[in-house]
C-alpha cells in the first residue's frame, strides 16, 4: 500500500456526497456531514443506513449476497477504516467517536 504522501487519490464531489478513493481497489464515500455512508474494499461493498445498520454486500460464483452487520461488527469495519493511514484526515475519525 503506498504511503499516505504517495497516494494518487481519486475524488468526485457531487450535490449530496463526497467519494474519496486512494485505490482503485478501495472507495469510501460520505454525505454531506462527513459520515461515511458506503465504501468498497477487499471485494466487498458495505452501506450504512439512516438507522447506522451496516450491510454488506459481495457476488460469490455469480451469486449476490448479503449480510447485516452487527453493531460489534460495524463499529469493527469503521474503525479499521479510520486507522488506515490515508484517512487520518479525514472527518470519519473524529465521527466514530461519537458512533
Amino acid at each position: 500500500m503506498p504511503s499516505p504522501t504517495t497516494v494518487a487519490w481519486k475524488v468526485a464531489v457531487q450535490p449530496g456526497a463526497t467519494t474519496l478513493s486512494p485505490t482503485r481497489t478501495e472507495v469510501v464515500a460520505f454525505d454531506l456531514e462527513g459520515r461515511p455512508t458506503s465504501w468498497f474494499r477487499e471485494g466487498r461493498t458495505f452501506k450504512r443506513s439512516l438507522a447506522s445498520d451496516v450491510v454488506g454486500r459481495r457476488t460469490v460464483d455469480g451469486v449476490r449476497r448479503r449480510w447485516r452487520l452487527s453493531e460489534a461488527e460495524a463499529r469493527a469495519a469503521l474503525q479499521a477504516l479510520a486507522e488506515r493511514p490515508e484517512w487520518q484526515d479525514q472527518r470519519l475519525v473524529g465521527i466514530l467517536s461519537r458512533r
